[in-house]
């Protein structure tokens, strides 16, 4: 019996030295690790942390994945919020024209014609078939997006675009459309057609681009090609609250660069006055020929014409085969039309016009 005791007592001795020995050992891990972990953090710039760690797993655990997408829903709403802006500002700048009626009563959905607004002091482009003097503009209104009632005071009828430009009586400070030049509207983009008391639709830009083999330097419009057909919609606007588009009287979506120009001359001249150049032209990069530079390579329509007679064109000698490779040192190739440029220019203005005559370099001063 004593025998099992002293054993017992030896056995005991024996695991305490062992335990010491191992409670040691955990001692000097943690103490490591902490050190390390220390080190690591504060000399290496390293740290670890439970909710990297797991995300690494869940990351790893698909193999597929290349990128993690983390707030999915909060992107989502932020684009929702985006896009109801948009559409909020798109409804703000379109107003409807209705023939005055002495009772005030108005059927707000029989508009005579949609119009935007293209100055905060009143100015409008609407789709309205008017003639110069058909029309008096003491026998129509205008009613915005918030009801107010307005009263005209002009209108201008611009028979190059068909549009009709309406002025209002006594208006100020209200909202204005901002508006996007075509060479900054590129193919795939999501635009949204707006008009008067129409449901808002999206869209998606398919191609912008002239279409015609040979160009017309006095030709600003292009038209858009959109994935759905308008509706009685009168503007496209892109997701930065801009115009892109406008609808002419055929409901076709064209770009907005003559719209914006015409405005300005309206203001600047009290008349719609456009600048013109005179000459038709294939463009050099489209057709591959790799002899030719870069440009507009003035050549002959279907009626045989290159340079207009007695256009500003034909004034400075400019002639079929020369090529207009810069207008103001804005150089023509890759996309940037010779109709683009020109468009950009009141009548009236001078630009330096610069050519190839085979192989000779020549330019001109040009009265636009």
């Amino acid at each position: 019996m004593a025998a099992k005791h002293l054993t017992f007592i030896i056995y005991m001795k024996t695991l305490g030295k062992q335990t010491i020995k191992v409670f040691l050992a955990l001692i000097v891990i943690l103490v490591a690790g902490g050190a390390g972990g220390w080190l690591a953090n504060n000399l290496f710039g390293i740290s670890y942390n439970v909710k990297d760690v797991i995300n690494q797993r869940l990351d790893s655990e698909n193999d597929n994945a290349q990128v993690v997408i983390r707030g999915a829903k909060q992107v989502v709403v932020e684009q929702d919020t985006r896009s109801a802006e948009v559409i909020a500002g798109a409804e703000r700048v379109v107003v409807g024209l209705f023939k005055k009626r002495a009772d005030d009563n108005y059927d707000l959905l029989k508009e005579v014609a949609a119009g935007v607004i293209i100055t905060n002091d009143g100015w409008l482009a609407a789709n309205w078939q008017s003639k110069e003097g058909q029309f008096k503009p003491a026998d129509y209104i205008v009613v915005t997006k918030d009801k107010k009632i307005y009263d005209l005071d002009r209108l201008v009828f611009d028979d190059f675009s068909g549009l009709t430009f309406i002025h209002l009586r006594n208006a100020g400070s209200l909202p204005v459309a901002a508006f996007k030049s075509s060479l900054s509207v590129s193919r795939g983009q999501t635009v949204f057609l707006a008009g008067w008391l129409k449901t808002v639709t999206s869209a998606v830009l398919l191609d912008n681009s002239r279409q015609d083999d040979v160009l017309s330097s006095d030709q600003p419009f292009k038209t858009l090609k959109l994935s759905s057909a308008a509706n009685g919609e009168i503007l496209a606007v892109d997701l930065s609250g801009q115009v892109v588009a406008w609808f002419n009287k055929d409901k076709q979506p064209q770009s907005v660069d003559y719209l914006v120009n015409a405005i300005n001359a309206l203001l600047a001249n009290k008349t719609i006055g456009r600048a013109v150049l005179g000459v038709n032209y294939l463009n050099a990069d489209y057709h591959l020929n790799r002899q030719e530079p870069l440009g507009a390579v003035i050549a002959k329509d279907k009626k045989g014409v290159a340079v207009v007679a007695n256009s500003p064109a034909a004034k400075v000698g400019l002639r079929a085969g020369d090529i207009i490779y810069s207008v103001d040192d804005e150089e023509l190739g890759y996309g940037l039309d010779l109709a683009d440029i020109i468009a950009t220019y009141q009548a009236g203005q001078k630009t330096v016009i610069k050519y190839w005559r085979g192989s000779e370099k020549k330019e001109a001063v040009v009265t636009l």
